[in-house]
C-alpha cells in the first residue's frame, strides 16, 4: 500500500516531468562567479498549483546527467522501502513505497524494516499510526545542470526519459554543469523543495552516499521541527577576503528544519553573491547570516550519527549512522545488503 495515493503520485510525477519537458527557467547566472547575475532565484509557481505534498523530509541530491546508473542503483536500494526487510521480531515487512520511482518493486529477505523504527527511550512521545505512518513520507529531488560539456543529444533524450518515468529527476534551465556551480544546484533544489512540498525537513546529500533510511527517521523523529541546522558540523570556513570565519556542516549529509530553509531564500542579494565555491560552505554562509534577520541566528549543532565519511562496507556494526560515503554503482548492492542485514540500531539523544 502506497504511503500516499494513486492521485497524488500521478500529480508528482506530472509536476516533475513538467519541470523538466518545458526547463523550468533559472534566475540564477550561468556564472555569479564574476559577478554577472541580477540576482539569485527562481519562479516555480507555475509548478505548484495551489497543491502541495504532505512529507516528513525531502532530499535535495545534485547529480550529473550521465550518472544514470548511480540514480538507478539508489531508486533501487535505499530509496526503495519495499526493500527494506521484515525486522527482527516483525513478522511482517512493510508494504509501503513511497519513493519517487514508479518501478520500485524490489526486495529483501533481510532483517531491517522501515516498521522499525521506534526510538525505543521509554521518555520519548509515542505516536499514533497515522504519526508513523507520516514519519516513512519523503521525497527525493535529483538536479541536473541543463548542459554539461561533452554531452550529446542520445544522453539529453535520456535524460528527459529518466524524468518522465521517475517523477524525481529535475534540471534548472540556464545553468552550465561546472565544478563551480554545485552551491547553486543546492540552493535551487531547496527553492524547489518549497514550492512543491509541505515537509518538516530538507536534507541535501550525495548520489555516492547509501542512506540509513530506517536510522534516519529515528533521528529525526527525535529532532525540533524549528531552527534545525545539523550534521557534521565542526568545519571552519571564510577569513579570508573580509570575510568572517564561520561552522558549516559536511555536505556528504546535512539537516535543515523547513522554517531555516525559507529563511535563507529571504536572504538580500549582497549575501547570495559571494566568490567562494564549496556549496556546504556556501549554506553555512547563508545560516551564518540569518544571525541578522527576524527570528535571530541558527547555530550548527554538530552530530556524530549523521554523516560518516566511511563507506558501509568499510564499517562495522552496529550501524548508527544516517549517511556512508564513498558508495558506487558497483557496491550500492552489496552496501544496501549490509545495512538490511542489521535490525534497526535505535538512535538515543
Amino acid at each position: 500500500m502506497n504511503l500516499v495515493d494513486r492521485s497524488q503520485q500521478l500529480m508528482m510525477v506530472t509536476i516533475a516531468s513538467t519541470a523538466i519537458i518545458f526547463l523550468v527557467t533559472c534566475i540564477m547566472p550561468r556564472s555569479m562567479e564574476s559577478g554577472t547575475s541580477s540576482t539569485i532565484g527562481l519562479n516555480v509557481s507555475h509548478l505548484d498549483h495551489g497543491v502541495k505534498e504532505d512529507v516528513f523530509f525531502v532530499f535535495v541530491i545534485p547529480t550529473l546527467a550521465k550518472h544514470w546508473e548511480i540514480r538507478d542503483a539508489i531508486r533501487a536500494t535505499w530509496m526503495n522501502t519495499t526493500a527494506w526487510g521484515a525486522a527482527q521480531n516483525n513478522t511482517n515487512s512493510t508494504s509501503n513505497n513511497n519513493s519517487n520511482s514508479t518501478s520500485n518493486n524490489n526486495t529483501s529477505n533481510s532483517t531491517t524494516s522501515l516498521n522499525n523504527t521506534g526510538i525505543g527511550d521509554d521518555n520519548i512521545t509515542t505516536y499514533t499510526p497515522e504519526e508513523e505512518e507520516y514519519f516513512k513520507k519523503f521525497r527525493v529531488m535529483f538536479i541536473v545542470a541543463e548542459t554539461e560539456q561533452g554531452e550529446d543529444e542520445e544522453t539529453k533524450e535520456r535524460v528527459r526519459n529518466e524524468a518522465e518515468e521517475h517523477g524525481d529527476l529535475f534540471m534548472i534551465t540556464g545553468l552550465d554543469e561546472h565544478r563551480t556551480v554545485l552551491k547553486y544546484k543546492v540552493i535551487w533544489g531547496f527553492q524547489q523543495s518549497l514550492a512543491l512540498f509541505n515537509y518538516s525537513y530538507a536534507i541535501k546529500t550525495d548520489d555516492d552516499i547509501m542512506v540509513n533510511l530506517p536510522y534516519l527517521i529515528n533521528l529525526l523523529k527525535a529532532q525540533p521541527r524549528r531552527s534545525l541546522y545539523t550534521g557534521n558540523c565542526a568545519i571552519g570556513y571564510g577569513g579570508f577576503h573580509g570575510f568572517p570565519r564561520w561552522t558549516y556542516c559536511s555536505g556528504g549529509g546535512y539537516i535543515i528544519s523547513r522554517d531555516v530553509v525559507e529563511r535563507m531564500m529571504q536572504l538580500p542579494r549582497k549575501v547570495h553573491r559571494v566568490p567562494f565555491r564549496p556549496e556546504d560552505g556556501y549554506s553555512g554562509w547563508l545560516i551564518y547570516n540569518l544571525k541578522n534577520t527576524t527570528g535571530g541566528p541558527v547555530k550548527p549543532i554538530k552530530n556524530g550519527h549523521i554523516f560518516s565519511g566511511n563507506n558501509v562496507l568499510s564499517t562495522s556494526p552496529p550501524y548508527d549512522g544516517c549517511f556512508y560515503h564513498h558508495t558506487t554503482p558497483k557496491n550500492f548492492q552489496e552496501s544496501f545488503i549490509a545495512l538490511n542485514s542489521e535490525p534497526v540500531v535505535e538512535y538515543s539523544w
